[in-house]
C-alpha cells in the first residue's frame, strides 16, 4: 500500500538553475535523489532522460536488472518520508518518466538565460559536458509527433553555444 504523499519532482528549465541550492534548502525535511534516472539508466532505456528509445518495452529484455531497479526505485519513493527527485533539465524528463509519478507535484526552477550562459562559459561546460550532442537530441525530439509544438524553441541550425543555451521562441 502506497502512502498518500507522492514524491516531489524538481525540474529545471536548463542546467545550472540553482537546483542544488534548492535541494540544500529542502534537505532537513526531505529524502533526496539527485538525477537518479540520468545517472543510473543508459540512453537505451525508455525512462532515461536522454533516451534514444521509442518503445517503452525495450528495456526489460535488454537489461532485467535495470527494469528491477526502476520498479524498486519507484516503490521506494513512497516510503519513509517525503522524497524529492531532481532531474535538472525538464526537457529531458521523458513523458514515461513523468508517468511513473503522475500524482507528484512538480516544482520547475528557472534562471536568467544570461546567468546560465555565463555559468557555462566560465566552466567551459558546453565542451566538457558535450552539449552539442545534447542540443542535437533536443532538436530531434522536437520533430517527433507530440513534441513538435516545441520546435520553434530549438531551431534545427548550428548556433554558437551561448545562443543554444538561451534559445527562446520568437
Amino acid at each position: 500500500m502506497l502512502p498518500e504523499r507522492p514524491p516531489i519532482l524538481l525540474l529545471g528549465t536548463s542546467e545550472r538553475v540553482g537546483s542544488n541550492w534548492t535541494l540544500d534548502v529542502l534537505r532537513h525535511a526531505t529524502i533526496q535523489h539527485n538525477e537518479p534516472f540520468r545517472q543510473q539508466l543508459g540512453a537505451e532505456h525508455p525512462y532515461a532522460p536522454l533516451t534514444s528509445s521509442s518503445n517503452p518495452d525495450e528495456a526489460a529484455p535488454l537489461a532485467p536488472i535495470v527494469a528491477h531497479w526502476v520498479d524498486a526505485f519507484v516503490l521506494g519513493k513512497y516510503l519513509g518520508g517525503t522524497h524529492v527527485i531532481k532531474e535538472t533539465n525538464l526537457y529531458f524528463a521523458a513523458e514515461r518518466f513523468l508517468d511513473l509519478f503522475s500524482e507528484s507535484p512538480v516544482l520547475v526552477l528557472s534562471r536568467s538565460p544570461l546567468g546560465v550562459a555565463s555559468s557555462f562559459a566560465q566552466g567551459d561546460l558546453w565542451r566538457r559536458w558535450e552539449y552539442d550532442s545534447v542540443y542535437r537530441r533536443v532538436v530531434a525530439m522536437t520533430h517527433e509527433t507530440g513534441h513538435d509544438r516545441w520546435a520553434n524553441l530549438v531551431p534545427d541550425d548550428s548556433p554558437v553555444a551561448s545562443v543554444a543555451l538561451t534559445r527562446r521562441s520568437p
